[in-house]
């Protein structure tokens, strides 16, 4: 492969020399992954519910009252990840 770009349908932009982005002050000592609860989340078991379209996935919480105020999560099977494993 070469450099020459003259017959190419896209030229290439040309490589930048990357340079480390300088966060603010107030974003340096942030952790990556903080804490849940310190960013105001509740935790909570949710039970994935059977259906009978192996398509879709159900899931609703535990808590009856979150129940009582609609919370329910409907997807496609190939839309569910472990978000431990895809970080």
């Amino acid at each position: 492969m070469t450099d020459d770009d003259s017959n190419a349908d896209e030229l290439r932009s040309p490589r930048r020399r990357e340079t480390p982005t300088r966060l603010p002050a107030e974003w340096r000592d942030v952790p990556t992954d903080p804490d849940a609860q310190a960013l105001g989340y509740e935790a909570s078991q949710w039970e994935r519910i059977p259906t009978t379209d192996d398509q879709q996935v159900i899931f609703l919480p535990s808590e009856e009252e979150d129940i009582e105020d609609d919370a329910f999560v409907v997807l496609e099977e190939t839309d569910l990840c472990d978000l431990v494993t895809r970080r």
